[in-house]
């Protein structure tokens, strides 16, 4: 049986006196080939003038102006504190509002503030309707800026390509969802950052680029220096990136590893000889010497923290994906720099406390003639 014939009327239909209708008859396959739906037809918002429209236009003037201009209010609180006026400090679990420092076991005052924040919500609601939603809300301004500027360059072919990027951007922070699947955007100016799950109760995420970490097991006289540093973009799983990280340490020190320590984070690796390396917690085939060397492995936790205190590796200020990666590498070779200073720093010491102790003592005496 060929094609069903389907009718499809292109104009009237033809009648006869005790005949049925007759229409022109379209084969299945050109019906396939008409378009199912209309192209896309871009909606525009009427633009409102009136009172409203202009309380509503104040009010996003000033909490934009808030918004932009209260990080820059300094706020002096002695040496060693920060100087920004108001500040949530995630790191060190602190939150500064000018004078007032909270502290976490103070989260009754947080918890006050956001009681009286819903009770205050609810009285607006109540006496003047959705105010909030229809003036304050963060999504409502940043939408009403939003569309000013796309109804601004619109027709402008050099104004649309000036701000091309941050509407797609815009676009992309206003339609991503929390559980989404896929590419997400964290960062307006850095489009690589990565939201990376650490399963710490304190530290649920961390958001960046992953960073591969490779040093000594064994602690040297200088101390525990850095051998290998890499940034892995594109959040891939640890126990994926030891191969290639064992392969270019062995590169780079030109010397075989005899053995590797990593964390639980590792299993499932693609390490080339499986049985040379121990995962932390490991009780097969770990006796003797392993067991203290793998008891050693948490040493490399010192080090990464001294190289995101001392160094960059927790804040990068270089762009782009090869900005991670040089920032990697040159902040493992700074840490590993200052280890060499405070050794030499200690060498030099000794020598001159020596130099100090000779000096000091008296000169024998004669013995008599």
């Amino acid at each position: 049986m060929n094609d069903v014939v389907v009718g499809a009327t292109r104009g009237p239909s033809h009648r006869t006196q005790d005949a049925v209708p007759v229409e022109d008859a379209v084969s299945f396959k050109e019906l396939k080939k008409q378009p199912l739906y209309a192209s896309r037809i871009k909606i525009h918002p009427k633009d409102v003038q009136g009172t409203f429209r202009r309380i509503k236009w104040a009010v996003l003037v000033v909490l934009l102006g808030i918004y932009y201009l209260v990080p820059w209010i300094r706020w002096d609180r002695g040496p060693g504190a920060p100087d920004q006026a108001v500040l949530i400090d995630m790191p060190n679990r602190r939150a500064y509002f000018f004078w007032i420092e909270i502290w976490p076991q103070e989260i009754y005052y947080l918890t006050f503030l956001l009681i009286l924040g819903a009770f205050g919500l609810f009285l607006a609601t109540s006496l003047a309707g959705r105010v909030w939603c229809g003036f304050t809300c963060p999504q409502t301004v940043w939408t009403d800026l939003f569309m000013w500027v796309e109804r601004k360059i619109e027709g402008d072919p050099a104004l649309e390509e000036v701000f091309a990027t941050p509407l797609v951007k815009a676009r992309q922070i206003r339609g991503q969802k929390q559980r989404q699947r896929g590419w997400k955007l964290y960062s307006w100016h850095a489009r690589e950052v990565e939201c990376i799950g650490k399963g710490k109760a304190a530290k649920p995420y961390e958001f960046g680029v992953k960073v591969s970490i490779a040093t000594t097991n064994r602690r040297c006289k200088g101390g525990q220096f850095v051998l290998h540093a890499k940034a892995c973009p594109g959040n891939p799983y640890d126990g994926h990136t030891l191969g290639s990280v064992i392969e270019e340490t062995q590169a780079l020190t030109g010397r075989e590893i005899e053995r590797a320590y990593a964390d639980k984070g590792y299993r499932g690796h693609d390490a080339p000889k499986p049985l040379r390396v121990f995962i932390s917690g490991q009780k097969r085939g770990v006796h003797g010497q392993i067991k203290r060397e793998l008891r050693r492995r948490s040493a490399i936790e010192a080090a990464i923290g001294h190289m995101k205190t001392d160094g960059h590796l927790g804040r990068n200020f270089l762009t782009g994906r090869l900005g991670d990666q040089a920032n990697a590498v040159l902040t493992a070779v700074g840490y590993n720099l200052r280890l060499i200073l405070n050794w030499l720093r200690a060498l030099l010491r000794k020598i001159i406390d020596a130099i100090l102790v000779a000096l000091s003592q008296p000169p024998l005496a004669n013995p008599a003639s």
